[in-house]
């Protein structure tokens, strides 16, 4: 059996998180800054599962517009995990990120992202969308 596989099947639902602990990256990354972690927790990185957004800092993104876009769903993700918000862990990302799925009663990060044009649908792959154009 696979770690991966171990470890979704071990999936961890964090309940309400205060805007504290919380340091977000980009739309779709986040740190927690929880000084008494779930100890099933190795780190704080966190990246939301099935969606990329734009890049909010000059040295990742490719262009001025592409920062203005990532700075708002940047944003929209701030608001939307300040809310009770719950975190559900499923495995691990190519980069050792916790690969998270974040809800707030019925809606999901991600979804929201995505109907607000904040984000496009992701595999973990090759990025699809040039946030320039």
């Amino acid at each position: 059996m696979s770690t991966l596989f171990k470890f979704a099947v071990m999936l961890i639902v964090v309940p309400h998180i205060a805007i504290a602990q919380i340091r977000v990256i980009d739309g779709d990354t986040f740190e927690l800054k929880n000084p008494n972690p779930p100890k099933e927790l190795l780190q704080n990185k966190h990246r939301v599962v099935g969606i990329d957004t734009p890049e909010s800092k000059k040295q990742f993104a490719k262009c001025e517009k592409e920062i203005a876009h990532g700075l708002k769903a940047k944003e929209f993700t701030q608001k939307f995990i300040s809310t009770k918000s719950e975190i559900v862990y499923f495995g691990l990302d190519k980069y050792g990120r916790y690969l998270v799925a974040v809800k707030n009663g019925d809606k999901d990060l991600s979804e929201e992202l995505v109907k607000n044009g904040l984000a496009v649908f992701y595999d973990g792959g090759t990025k699809i969308k040039d946030w320039c154009q």
